[in-house]
Formats: structure tokens, sequence, C-alpha cells
């Protein structure tokens, strides 16, 4: 696929161009080894990222996420009545996923959190793109790179990539060490360069991470990461990007360091025995 941005794409369709992504890079940061069997036995979702993407539809594409899924009625299947009802349920809704009443509540409560809060009602309901899939050619490595932005908008009178990260605690200190865990600082430099390389003529876009909680009250906080962050994100994933070609060329894909490495229990686990006096 040529280089560009193609607002349209289904998920499927995105899956399919032959091209590095972020959901691959960030296996190098275990090891090389670790990316390649992610790109080829790649794992089922887990039940925790099915979730997040359930929220992803019904915050992004509430249309289609009435079309996929209902919330399933509180029926009894073990009475003859309720087999019945239930057996109707399904007749009237084929297709569709459903979902339990405590789930239901739960994307319910996001979304209307999400139109609540000021910084989110602007960055998510205004004038906009949700689900845009960039292609574009790494100048350096000559590498085809690809990436799925949840949002492309303009609010506060910036361009905005909007990135939505649903979390258990989205205080400041909390979400700072998310950021870290899961290299959300990586994915939002490789995300901003993907526009950046296409179009250079905006001097600057702003990067919005939104988080969102998952329990009651679903509060959110939106968060902009520093100068300092996304360097250190660019010189991340410019080194593993290097690192896949390498590996492409020459088909090799080494894991963890091939020596007999020193380690030492972690500062915390050290403690100050004194001697006890039973005087």
């Amino acid at each position: 696929m040529k280089p560009g941005i193609y607002p349209d794409l289904s998920r499927e369709e995105y899956e399919n161009i032959e091209a590095i992504n972020y959901s691959i890079l960030k296996h190098f940061d275990k090891s090389p080894a670790h990316a390649r069997h992610e790109m080829l036995h790649p794992k089922k979702p887990t039940p925790a990222m099915e979730t997040g993407q359930m929220i992803h539809k019904a915050i992004l594409e509430p249309k289609r996420f009435y079309e996929d899924y209902i919330q399933a009625p509180l029926i009894d299947r073990r009475t003859k009545e309720g087999k019945a009802a239930w057996a109707k349920f399904e007749a009237e809704n084929p297709g569709k996923i459903y979902l339990a009443e405590s789930d239901w509540y739960q994307f319910k409560g996001m979304i209307a959190s999400c139109k609540n809060n000021y910084n989110s009602s602007q960055l998510l309901y205004g004038q906009g793109r949700n689900e845009v899939t960039v292609v574009w050619e790494d100048e350096e490595t000559g590498l085809l790179c690809k990436a799925r932005l949840d949002r492309m908008t303009k609010a506060f009178g910036w361009s905005v990539l909007v990135d939505i990260k649903t979390c258990m605690n989205a205080q400041k200190w909390a979400f700072e060490s998310a950021v870290a865990k899961f290299n959300y600082h990586m994915q939002a430099a490789f995300y901003l360069d993907s526009l950046n390389t296409l179009s250079k003529s905006i001097n600057q876009r702003r990067y919005i991470l939104l988080a969102i909680e998952k329990d009651p009250p679903f509060a959110i906080q939106c968060f902009e990461l520093n100068e300092s962050s996304l360097i250190e994100g660019r010189d991340k994933y410019r080194f593993y990007l290097k690192q896949y070609k390498e590996c492409l060329e020459t088909d090799v894909w080494p894991g963890y360091p091939d020596t007999i490495e020193e380690i030492g229990i972690p500062q915390w686990a050290f403690n100050t025995y004194e001697e006890e006096s039973y005087e």
C-alpha cells in the first residue's frame, strides 16, 4: 500500500497491510526473538484487552458498538420458560455479542463520563476522524510503517492526536508509571512521526492521552507528554526499528544476551538487622 492517510479502512484491512507497526515493535523491548514469535504466533487477546477493545468501540464507534453488542437479559435458563425466553432473545438478535448487565453498565458509564468531562468532550465529539490508518515510509531505514490512530481532531486551536487509554487509576503519579511500563511514550513518538513524515506543513501537533478509569465513577484525566519523554520514546522506537531492519536482512532474531549475567536482589529487599538484646 502506498504511503498516505486512510480514514475509512476497517480493522481487518489495516491488519492485512504488510508493514511494521507499534504492536510488533514494542516486543523488541524484550528481544527480537519475542517480537518474531509475536509476528508468527500472535497471542489471543486477554479478557482485559478484549474489554479495552470494546470500550474503544463504544467511545469511538458507537453506531458499530450498538450494532455488534446487546445487553443480555436476566433469564433463568434452567427453567422451561427461561429456555424459551432465551431462545426467543437469540432469534431476535442474530450475530450479536451478548454483554452481562455489569459490562453494559460499565460501557454506558464510561461513554457518559466522556461526554460530561469538558476536555474529553472537546476532544472526542467535535470535528475529527476516528480509527484512522496511516501508512508511511521511514526515511532513515526505508521500512514501510503503519499505525491505527484512535482519533485525529482539531481542538484548543491545535491539530491533535487523541489516544484513549483505559486504566484502574488515572491519578497523575499512577498514570506516569503506566506510561513507562507500557511504553506509551514510544507509541506517542511513533504516531506523531507518522503524520509528520507525510505532512511537514504543520509545525506542531499535540498528542493527548485520554485516561479513563474502568470502575465508577469512571473518572477521566487528559495528559500530554513532555518533550523529554517524547525524545526518549523516539530514541527507543528508532533503535528497535533499526534492529528490526537488521533482523529482516540477516534473518537472525536474537533473544537475551548469550552471557552469564551478575544479578542482585532489588534495593527494597535489603534490610538492616540489629542484634536484639535480651538483658
